[in-house]
C-alpha cells in the first residue's frame, strides 16, 4: 500500500513546516535544505503544463531528474524505453500529486505519519508507527512489524533482497553499494555516504527505495492496482494541493499522466545515456565483435572515457582518429597521473583548452616535450601509431625491451620510435597491423584501436 490520506496531505505541505505549518508539536521542525539535488528546469520546447496547470520550477526539476536519471535504468530493467515511459509517467503522477516533487530534494525526502515526523534530515531515521514515505517515488518503506496498520508482512531482509535484485537488473554490473552511494550523493549526504552504503535493516531498505529506479519499479504495481485498475480512497482528492491540481478525479489522472509522459519522452535519452541497455551494450556505434568493443566498455567503467557523445545516444566514434589532446586525456586517466597546478608550456595550449590540465600532467611526468621545436604541442593533430607507442611506453616506464619478438618490417632500428614500439610488442600490447609483419607506425590510430592498446597496457 501507499500513503494513507493523513500522510499524503502533509507531503504536499511539508514545505510550510519551517513556517509553523502542518507538522505537529515535537516534530523536527522543517525540511533539511540539501545540496545534492540540483538541476535545471525544463528547456524551451518542452511543455511545462500538466493537466492545465503550469509546473513550478521545483516540479520541473524533479520531472527532469526522473527523465534523465530514472527512465534510463527503467528502460534497462524493462528492456523497453516505451514501457519505462509508461510506468514512470504513472509513478511520477503519484509523486507529483503527493507533493514529493515540491520538496527541495525529493531523493532525501522521508516523512512519517501519526505522529507526523519529517526525517529528511536524519540519515538513519526510522518511522516506528504507521506509514513511512520516502524518495522521489513517494513510496512506503518497510517499518517494524509491530507498527499499526503495517502492510509489510515479510522480514525486512526479504524486502532488501528484492530491492538489491532490482538494482542489479536496472544497473547491470553495479552493486547495491554503488547504488546507495549514488543516492547518498544525490540526496546531499556525501559526507555520510559510507554510513548509508553500509546500512542494514530498515534504514538500508528505505535508502534502496530512494534509488530512483528502484522506488519506481516497486511503486508501480501499488499505484496501478489502486488508482488505474481500482478506485482506492487515497488516489483522488480536491481537498488539498497538489492533489487538487493533478488528481481531483480519474480523468485528471489520465490527463496528467499523458502530459507527464510527453515531458519524460522529450527529455529522456533515447539510448539510455550511459546506462547499459537491455542487451548490456553501452556505446551504440560499437556492436559486439567490433574492434575495441570490449575494451571501450572497460575504459568507460574505469573512468578513462565517456565516449565522444553522450546524448541522445552514447557513442564512442571508434573510426575517428585520436588527437594529441585526446591522447593526453587517455594517458592521464589510465595512468592516474596527478594534475599539476602549472599551465602547460606550449603556445598552442592556452589555459582554456579542454585538455590543458592533462597536457600539463604529461609534461610534468616527462611523457611529452611537445611537437616540432618544442614550443607547441599540436593538440588537434592526429596521433600516429608510432607516437602512441611513445606515449604509452613512457607512461608505463618501459625504457627498454627484451624478448624474442622478431620485430616489424617497417620499423627498422633507425626508426624514431623503434624502442617504444618494440617495448609494446614485448609486453603483448601490440601484434602489429595487417598480417602482423608490419606495424604501420605512420598511420593515425583510431579510437577503437586506442581502446585496445590502453586496455592491454594498463591491465583494464
Amino acid at each position: 500500500m501507499t500513503m494513507r490520506p493523513a500522510l499524503r496531505r502533509i507531503a504536499g505541505l511539508i514545505l510550510l513546516a519551517s513556517c509553523g505549518g502542518d507538522l505537529e508539536p515535537g516534530d523536527i521542525g522543517g525540511e533539511r535544505q540539501v545540496s545534492g539535488f540540483s538541476g535545471h528546469t525544463l528547456p524551451g520546447g518542452v511543455s511545462d503544463v500538466v493537466n492545465g496547470r503550469k509546473l513550478s520550477a521545483q516540479q520541473q526539476r524533479s520531472l527532469r531528474f526522473v527523465a534523465e536519471k530514472v527512465v534510463p535504468p527503467l528502460a534497462t530493467y524493462h528492456g523497453s524505453r516505451a514501457v519505462a515511459l509508461d510506468r514512470a509517467s504513472l509513478v511520477a503522477w503519484w509523486a507529483l500529486k503527493e507533493g514529493t516533487m515540491d520538496v527541495s530534494n525529493p531523493i532525501a525526502y522521508s516523512l512519517c505519519d501519526r505522529p507526523r515526523v519529517n526525517l529528511t534530515s536524519q540519515v538513519a531515521g526510522i518511522c516506528s508507527r504507521h506509514a513511512w514515505q520516502v524518495g522521489i517515488a513517494a513510496i512506503q518503506a518497510p517499518r517494524p512489524h509491530g507498527s499499526p496498520a503495517n502492510w509489510f508482512t515479510q522480514p525486512v531482509g526479504a524486502y532488501i533482497a528484492q530491492y538489491e535484485t532490482t538494482v542489479g537488473q536496472a544497473f547491470p554490473g553495479k552493486s547495491a553499494g554503488w547504488a546507495l552511494g549514488q543516492a547518498a550523493r544525490q540526496a546531499g549526504y556525501g559526507a555520510h555516504e559510507q554510513t548509508i552504503v553500509s546500512s542494514v535493516g530498515y534504514v538500508r531498505a528505505a535508502w534502496l527505495l530512494r534509488v530512483g529506479a528502484v522506488g519506481y519499479v516497486h511503486e508501480f504495481d501499488t499505484i496501478n492496482n489502486g488508482c488505474v485498475k481500482g478506485s482506492a480512497s487515497w488516489c483522488f482528492s480536491s481537498a488539498w494541493y497538489p492533489s487538487s491540481a493533478f488528481a481531483p478525479s480519474r480523468g485528471a489522472m489520465t490527463s496528467s499522466r499523458a502530459n507527464i509522459r510527453a515531458i519524460l519522452d522529450a527529455m529522456a535519452p533515447t539510448c539510455y545515456g550511459g546506462v547499459r541497455d537491455a542487451d548490456g551494450e553501452l556505446f551504440k556505434d560499437l556492436p559486439p565483435g567490433a574492434t575495441g568493443h570490449d575494451e571501450a566498455q572497460k575504459l568507460h567503467d574505469a573512468g578513462v572515457t565517456q565516449g565522444c557523445q553522450a546524448a541522445p545516444c552514447r557513442l564512442f566514434c571508434p573510426d575517428d582518429a585520436v588527437t594529441r589532446g585526446q591522447m593526453a586525456a587517455f594517458i592521464v586517466r589510465a595512468a592516474n597521473l596527478p594534475i599539476p597546478s602549472s599551465a602547460p608550456p606550449f603556445s598552442d595550449v592556452p589555459a582554456t583548452h579542454p585538455f590543458a590540465k592533462e597536457i600539463a600532467a604529461l609534461v610534468a611526468a616527462k611523457i611529452t616535450q611537445g611537437c616540432g621545436d618544442g614550443t607547441s604541442y599540436c593538440p588537434d593533430t592526429a596521433v600516429t601509431r608510432g607516437q602512441m607507442a611513445a606515449f604509452i611506453s613512457r607512461a608505463k616506464g618501459w625504457t627498454s625491451w627484451s624478448g624474442s619478438h622478431p620485430g616489424f618490417l617497417d620499423v627498422p632500428p633507425s626508426h624514431a620510435f623503434h624502442a617504444q614500439i618494440m617495448a609494446l610488442a614485448s609486453h603483448g600490447v601490440t601484434q602489429g597491423c595487417g598480417d602482423g609483419t608490419k606495424y604501420c607506425p605512420d598511420q593515425p590510430i583510431t579510437r577503437g584501436q586506442m581502446a585496445v592498446f590502453l586496455a592491454r597496457a594498463f591491465g583494464l
